[in-house]
């Protein structure tokens, strides 16, 4: 709590957990081991890189069968320029669908 002069009370800051460096935290890690700021570094990093694997793979994939235009228009008895449309819906969908969630 802040007092008249504008600073911390002690009783607030015996509260805190400071690094080891000294820095106190905004946010406050818990006992929990399931809090993320109790993670190691180690696990930190293999999360962000699953994550961010899978956010490319899903864009990666919606875009995959532009190289096949002609193979799938032959299979799906429609032009290429028909079987596009599914490339250009996906790209529409990458691009407004940060708009909307």
């Amino acid at each position: 709590m802040e007092d008249s002069k504008g600073s911390w009370s002690n009783d607030v800051q015996m509260d805190l957990k400071p690094s080891a460096g000294g820095i106190i935290f905004v946010l406050q890690p818990s006992d929990d081991p399931a809090d993320p700021l109790n993670w190691s570094m180690s696990r930190k990093i293999v999360i962000l890189s699953v994550v961010s694997r899978a956010g490319f793979i899903c864009v990666a994939q919606s875009l995959a069968n532009t190289s096949r235009y002609f193979a799938q228009a032959a299979v799906y008895h429609k032009l290429a320029q028909e079987i596009s449309y599914s490339s250009s819906a996906a790209t529409a969908g990458i691009a407004s669908g940060l708009l909307f969630i």
